[in-house]
């Protein structure tokens, strides 16, 4: 019984930087039905927000099987839908979370029985991949944010890019985690679940070319304090443990 409470703490130092590595960015629209329409909460401080959201799983979002009366559409920056969410929504405010692409550039809402344009908003301010087959640093384009321009197998560099790549020695680094962002090398992309295709409350179009379609992001590199600090708890806790299992043998 007296080992269970550092065995616990070891696990819970094991395991939370994998939650916390997981994490996914997600839009969160907030909306209000007046009657038959669907408009903007006005008194949210932002009606559409970037968050990083730990407890949201895309696997979970990709296999619902949902319906409704409404559709909310994403439409990415060559003007195709890549997202298309139904949901129901009672008369007043409610929230929608969705995946964050970074190549979603607008949004709107659907009557799905009439097919009648309820919503339009504007998302140019979130993007971060241009998808033009060019990957540009300086727009904030990396092998993370921008996987179709710079993660493929022959990524072609901005002209602006490729001096910073000199001025690095090749690579060009997070300055906060030191994680590569852009190498002259190939950089693979960040573990990231695929787009499903098929599934009704989160189809993509066949017809979309597949370097135009981006997965929402759902890793997050570990910060170099956050690896320190559970490497030094982890063997703190393994030497307590030690001890505590040498003096019962005592």
């Amino acid at each position: 019984m007296r080992y269970r409470i550092p065995l616990l703490l070891m696990t819970i130092f094991i395991l939370t930087p994998f939650r916390y590595s997981f994490a996914a960015d997600v839009w969160v629209f907030r909306f209000e039905r007046i009657g038959d329409k669907i408009v903007v909460d006005s008194t949210a401080t932002d009606s559409v927000s970037k968050n990083d959201d730990p407890t949201f799983s895309i696997l979970e979002f990709s296999k619902s099987k949902t319906t409704g009366a409404y559709r909310l559409d994403l439409i990415d920056v060559s003007g195709s839908d890549v997202v298309s969410v139904p949901f129901n929504a009672a008369a007043g405010k409610f929230p929608i979370t969705v995946p964050y692409f970074s190549i979603v550039s607008r949004f709107r809402v659907v009557s799905v029985a009439t097919g009648a344009v309820l919503l339009e908003g504007d998302l140019s301010r979130f993007v971060t991949c241009n998808a033009n087959g060019v990957c540009e640093h300086e727009k904030g384009e990396n092998a993370d944010s921008c996987i179709s321009d710079c993660a493929s197998g022959n990524v072609t560099f901005s002209e602006q890019t490729k001096l910073e790549l000199d001025r690095n020695n090749g690579v060009i680094r997070d300055p906060k985690t030191g994680e590569t962002l852009l190498s002259e090398q190939p950089v693979a992309a960040p573990n990231q679940v695929q787009t499903p295709t098929g599934a009704s409350s989160y189809p993509v179009p066949s017809s979309q070319a597949p370097s135009a379609v981006e997965s929402p992001s759902t890793s997050r590199p570990l910060p170099a304090w956050v690896i320190a600090a559970f490497s030094v708890g982890g063997i703190l806790l393994m030497g307590a443990v030690v001890v505590l299992l040498r003096r019962r043998r005592i």
